[in-house]
């Protein structure tokens, strides 16, 4: 642990430690208090301001220990119990073992790993974040993704529901395929998602509920207070109590957006119903109007006015003093078994380095084993191929990946694209029976006015009034026979979306399996990339080392060739050693020449095994210089294989 790569400035580390560790008990006495509070109050909105601001006190309590610990001290001590109490930094020694206690050991070992506990906090700290992270970008870009919802009925009744709770905000109402329950999510600029085709198969007063529900959560902007929310867990996520708390912000919550539903609906059974009817998935940041974490018996419960347990029922009591009462145990036997000893010399030692230079002398010396040759060329091949594995790993996800897109795009989603499409067509021919219906509605009762008027009139006699009377019964019995097949027609049409939806739900299942599915592959491809990227770099910070060395080898080689008089300083050469032969500038030259040229290329050129005295017949070198630039090529012994510069401008 004492290599681990975070490091603190001078003290942070403890005072962030011992910190973290009285945060524990500061939030099991906030919790108790606020259980206490909250059996007297009776309102929920009341109960969530009560809990909210018992987090924000919890974060207050432990910002301001922070900085009572965080001071100009070496180190903390545990072993005085006043200090642990109380929080005072305390100057200590160090001293030899002792014998201690249980307890007394138990706190000497969280004071000599306080600065372990702090980093493993920070790493899961980071760790969590990263995971909030992508969770907010997942949902901003299912946002960005999702289509418009055109339905002039559900606008309008939204529309009338912003004006009940003043709400004058701007709020957009659209679908999309990756969700199966309403979700409200953005906050300057909310949007509330449904999936695509429920509104289609929901009634007036279960798409007024649910409306009412997510337009309240925008009025209380509960999606900026639930990311506080998860921040502070993040904070305190190892903290038990903090997790209890904020499980009940999340209950209250949700039963402050019912109440409000409740207030506008003003029917608990059809809020609850709707509940129910859509309570199936939700999203971590979302607002969703059926969460199932949320304990939707509990909800349902509570609409329909039956008083359930909650969280605070006896066993959860209990279990929190349970807790607190072997926390504070465990300090006041610390106070009682602790004494503080005086602090004894530390006996001088030799430094650790100096007694294995000491040690060094009194050995015979180890022969070290020869290691293996380890050059540019072979690092780079090393790091080609590993690259070679990882793109063959990462085309085995994207194939998985494919396949299972195919699969579903071949399936699912073209089928629940074919549903969807059928039931707008039969939303659509639900108007005409709806239409008709109001129609002969009509007919029937001026067939009914007229039947009312027949009576009154004198200027008939019996004869001609039995007649009419006749006429507007047949009138009226055909308008009957009309109106019961126009309903008839009506029920069926529902009954048929009813089925169609079934299916989509059906279909819906599968392609969230699928999603995960991907969502799985995904993650191995995406820290393979990186590790590929990685070793991209490394291979190209070689291969600019590689041209540095060889531009380096080459200029000098040239400059001993100049100071050996076989080349003029300023002149352009063009040199080359074809087999046996050397020519320079078109010329052939002696093989002392030759024998001269070959031994200032083996003293220079750094890579040795293009050098190569196997296959003098196969030998094939070339260096131009034109001005200041320098181009060569290589054969690597009798093999195809040639390193270079080669520019195309020789």
């Amino acid at each position: 642990m004492k290599k681990l790569l975070i490091t603190f400035p001078e003290n942070f580390s403890p005072a962030l430690g011992y910190t973290l560790l009285h945060s524990l008990w500061q939030g099991a006495i906030i919790l108790l208090v606020f259980w206490l509070l909250s059996l007297g109050i009776k309102q929920a909105r009341h109960r969530y301001a009560l809990a909210m601001g018992s987090l924000m006190l919890l974060l207050t309590v432990s910002l301001l220990t922070f900085f009572y610990l965080y001071g100009p001290a070496e180190s903390f001590n545990l072993e005085e119990p006043a200090s642990f109490l109380s929080g005072e930094t305390t100057w200590v020694a160090s001293s030899p073992m002792e014998p201690q206690s249980v307890a007394g050991s138990f706190l000497a070992l969280i004071n000599a790993h306080i600065h372990e506990v702090a980093v493993l906090w920070a790493l899961g700290v980071f760790f969590l974040l990263g995971r909030m992270s992508i969770g907010l970008l997942f949902i901003e870009k299912m946002k960005k993704a999702s289509l418009p919802l055109v339905n002039e009925r559900a606008e309008e009744l939204m529309r009338q529901i912003q004006g009940r709770v003043s709400l004058w905000r701007t709020v957009k109402l659209a679908e999309t395929r990756q969700i199966s329950a309403p979700v409200t999510v953005g906050w300057l600029k909310p949007v509330i998602l449904f999936p695509v085709g429920m509104l289609s198969g929901l009634s007036v007063q279960h798409l007024e509920a649910i409306l009412a529900h997510e337009l309240a959560h925008i009025k209380r902007s509960d999606y900026l207070v639930n990311i506080f929310q998860s921040f502070a867990e993040v904070l305190f996520f190892f903290n038990p109590f903090v997790w209890v708390l904020s499980s009940r912000i999340r209950t209250e919550r949700e039963n402050c957006c019912d109440d409000i539903a409740l207030e506008i609906c003003g029917n608990r059974l059809v809020l609850a119903k709707a509940l129910v009817e859509v309570a199936d998935y939700a999203l971590p940041f979302a607002m969703a109007f059926g969460r199932k974490n949320d304990s939707l018996l509990t909800r349902v419960k509570r609409i329909a006015g039956v008083n359930p347990s909650g969280y605070f029922n006896p066993a959860n009591v209990l279990g929190v003093l349970l807790v607190m009462s072997l926390f504070l145990g465990g300090v006041v036997y610390a106070r009682d078994e602790i004494r503080e000893e005086e602090p004894q010399p530390q006996e001088e030692t030799m430094p650790e380095a100096f007694q294995q230079v000491a040690a060094s002398g009194e050995k015979k010396e180890a022969v070290k084993p020869v290691a293996p040759k380890d050059t540019l060329d072979s690092r780079i091949e090393k790091l080609q191929k590993e690259i070679e594995g990882l793109s063959g790993e990462i085309r085995k996800y994207s194939e998985k990946i494919s396949g299972i897109s195919n699969t579903m795009q071949a399936t699912h989603i073209k089928e629940i694209e074919k549903l969807s499409t059928e039931i707008r067509e039969k939303a659509e021919k639900i108007e005409i029976p709806v239409e008709e219906q109001e129609e002969l509605a009509l007919q029937i009762m001026e067939v009914n006015l007229e039947s009312r008027k027949l009576n009154r009139r004198k200027d008939l006699n019996s004869t001609e009034k039995i007649k009419l009377e006749k006429e507007l019964e047949e009138k009226r019995v055909k308008l009957e026979k009309q109106h019961t097949a126009s309903n008839a027609r009506l029920a069926e049409l529902q009954s048929q979306i009813a089925v169609l939806q079934e299916k989509i739900s059906k279909e819906q299942a599968p392609i969230a399996r699928m999603q995960e599915e991907i969502a799985k592959n995904h993650g191995p491809i995406d820290s393979l990339s990186n590790v590929i990227r990685v070793k991209a770099d490394q291979i190209r910070e070689l291969a600019e080392k590689k041209r540095m060395a060889m531009e380096k080898s080459m200029n000098d080689f040239m400059q001993a060739l100049t100071a050996s008089g076989l080349i003029s300083g300023k002149e352009d050469v063009k040199l080359r050693i074809n087999g046996d032969e050397l020519i320079i500038n078109g010329s052939a030259r002696s093989q002392a020449d030759y024998d001269k040229v070959w031994g200032l290329l083996k003293q220079h050129f750094t890579d040795k095994e293009y050098i190569d005295k196997e296959y003098p017949e196969a030998r094939d070198f070339s260096i131009i210089r034109k001005g200041e630039k320098l181009s060569w090529r290589f054969r690597k012994g009798n093999s195809s294989t040639y390193m270079n510069n080669w520019s195309s401008d020789f």
